[in-house]
């Protein structure tokens, strides 16, 4: 791993070498024992995971060093270091890892989406699939750990209950949320051929989208599913103007635009002549909708991990 991802990986404020033992400091205002412990975990899972090839020392600077605190570091392989008061120490001083309140966030959903695809896999395995830090996936596992829903076996981490994960997702992140003030209508025989000419016309005028839900969803699957709304994500000031041209008050297609909270465009993929969100923005989206799309979301959840490895 690049001294650069290593130091943003464990929140370190120093990462250098010192002939040929790799230096990995951090600075806080004051230590205490869940420091200590929380630096010899990370030297444990640097080990583990052979982040680090060769000799490294876990260093902890501090002002304040409580005696049982400087007894306890050099039994667990820490070094502790203690400053002069009088020394500024860097304006952020931080207290552990990253903290994951919400799965559905952008990059705890790429951990839980890389474990529903590809199945136990080690959390190294999944921080370089991802392009999430090794800390995040580290703190997103650890969270799912703690609501019931992964577990780390020989083979490495696996999620233990995709149902209690998928409904709460609905709760996290309620698609509703997303949608902008009005549905449009719109003319077509069917869903699918509404769809294909409001891809086509939003493309020829240079706006990016990518439909998501029901309609993403059955193309990616194959499940068959009545449906007769499309929603599509716009990245367009107004969609109103985006989308008129093609409204028709007597259409029997609705549109509902969605806000799009991260980025759901640089991924998607034309099928069937519309572009979609990818597969799995496509499962956050449709377990979002809850009850109402519930059969539709298991169905794509067990495509997408039946597609894992390929």
């Amino acid at each position: 791993m690049e001294l650069e991802a290593l130091g943003g990986a464990f929140h370190l404020d120093l990462v250098a070498r010192a002939g040929d033992v790799l230096l990995l400091a951090e600075v806080l205002d004051r230590l205490s024992v869940d420091d200590v412990a929380r630096a010899f975990m990370f030297s444990h899972l640097i080990q583990q995971e052979e982040l680090i090839s060769g000799r490294f020392e876990y260093i902890l600077v501090a002002k304040v060093v409580p005696p049982g605190v400087r007894e306890m570091a050099p039994k667990v392989g820490v070094t502790v270091l203690r400053i002069a008061n009088e020394l500024r120490l860097p304006g952020s001083i931080r207290r552990g890892g990253p903290v994951v309140s919400k799965l559905s966030n952008e990059k705890s959903w790429r951990v839980v989406a890389s474990l529903l695809r590809f199945g136990p896999t080690s959390i190294r395995e999944i921080s370089l699939r991802t392009e999430v830090s090794y800390g995040w996936a580290y703190a997103t596992i650890s969270r799912m750990e703690q609501m019931g829903l992964a577990t780390r076996t020989r083979d490495g981490v696996a999620v233990t209950d995709m149902e209690k994960l998928l409904n709460g997702l609905a709760w996290e992140r309620p698609l509703k949320g997303l949608w902008l003030d009005r549905d449009q209508k719109i003319a077509g025989n069917d869903v699918l051929e509404a769809g294909r000419i409001l891809s086509e016309h939003l493309s020829e005028n240079g706006i990016a989208h990518a439909f998501t839900g029901p309609t993403a969803g059955g193309l990616y699957s194959g499940y068959a599913h009545r449906f007769d709304r499309l929603y599509v994500y716009l990245d367009h000031e107004d969609p109103d103007l985006a989308i008129g041209p093609l409204e028709d008050p007597f259409g029997t297609i609705s549109v509902t635009v969605l806000r799009a909270d991260r980025d759901v465009f640089s991924k998607s993929q034309a099928q069937n002549g519309l572009l979609l969100a990818s597969e799995a923005q496509t499962l956050l989206d449709l377990a979002g909708m809850g009850a109402s799309a519930w059969d539709l979301t298991l169905e794509v959840a067990r495509h997408y991990a039946s597609a894992g490895g390929g």
